[in-house]
């Protein structure tokens, strides 16, 4: 089980948990999409934590809004410091990936971007009393190839394109 999974039932986590399960997911495609990927879950989660909390303010000044809340003076405060350093430095490789081609990150960065994207995940939690998360990250969960389900979408769309395509070219034969 991918390790994101656990968020599908958590209906306060429904506005990150979309974007965290893609983030695994993309792994199987190339790490490059998994550390772009890890940003976009990154940023949810915390739109979500300063949603959530309304004594955080994003720090004013320079840079996006991602720097900005992980600047926050409050958010510094609440945080593990070890976790925030880990923060930011997957904001600063996601940043490097998307902003710096041709920056192409390690399968060990894409798999250290989720794994501090999940821990955040973690520590919001414990910390918001919310507890609905035990596991821990396993890297072995990680979703390395498709499955039986999305082989069988994959290539039933593509069938199902085909057949569009045919049924199309058959159409425009009878006038």
């Amino acid at each position: 089980m991918a390790n994101f999974s656990v968020l599908e039932n958590v209906p306060e986590y429904r506005s990150f948990a979309k974007a965290c399960i893609d983030a695994e997911n993309s792994f199987k495609t190339s790490p490059d999409n998994c550390v772009k990927t890890s940003r976009t879950a990154l940023e949810s989660v915390m739109n979500w934590i300063y949603n959530r909390n309304k004594n955080l303010i994003p720090e004013s000044g320079e840079g996006g809004l991602l720097y900005r809340q992980l600047s926050g003076k409050n958010f510094q405060k609440i945080i593990d410091q070890n976790l925030l350093r880990r923060l930011q430095w997957t904001r600063k490789i996601c940043n490097d990936v998307i902003h710096v081609p041709p920056k192409v990150p390690t399968d060990q960065q894409a798999k250290n971007c989720l794994e501090n994207v999940f821990d955040l995940v973690k520590w919001l939690d414990r910390y918001y009393g919310i507890n609905r998360i035990s596991k821990s990250f396993d890297r072995d969960d990680i979703p390395t190839e498709d499955t039986l389900l999305d082989s069988a979408l994959k290539y039933g769309a593509a069938a199902l394109g085909g057949a569009a395509v045919l049924g199309l070219a058959i159409l425009a034969n009878k006038k």
